[in-house]
């Protein structure tokens, strides 16, 4: 798995909220959405992006910003790295679903 290669440890749950950020490139994807979309809490999906995340310790996949116009609501962004990474998942999916 392509995943593997950048952490052999990463969670799976990491890994889920990286293509719901995927999926989201096209638009702002904030901590808040992204918990309800996985049925899961704001501080887990905080979690999640700090393994993810460009800074210390982290993957290096994801970046966030505050949220122009709710300062309180942080949206979560394709780091380069990460983009890197999302257009890697669609060439395969375009190689094996073709």
């Amino acid at each position: 798995m392509l995943f593997k290669t950048i952490d052999p440890d990463i969670p799976l749950n990491s890994v889920i909220v990286f293509v719901q950020a995927c999926l989201g490139h096209t638009k702002d994807v904030c901590f808040r959405d992204l918990a309800r979309q996985l049925r899961t809490s704001t501080p887990t999906i905080g979690r999640q992006v700090a393994v993810l995340a460009e800074s210390a310790g982290g993957l290096g996949l994801v970046r966030t910003k505050p949220d122009q116009d709710d300062a309180r609501r942080r949206i979560i962004l394709l780091s380069p790295k990460g983009e890197t990474i999302r257009e890697q998942l669609v060439d395969r999916h375009g190689r094996l679903h073709g």
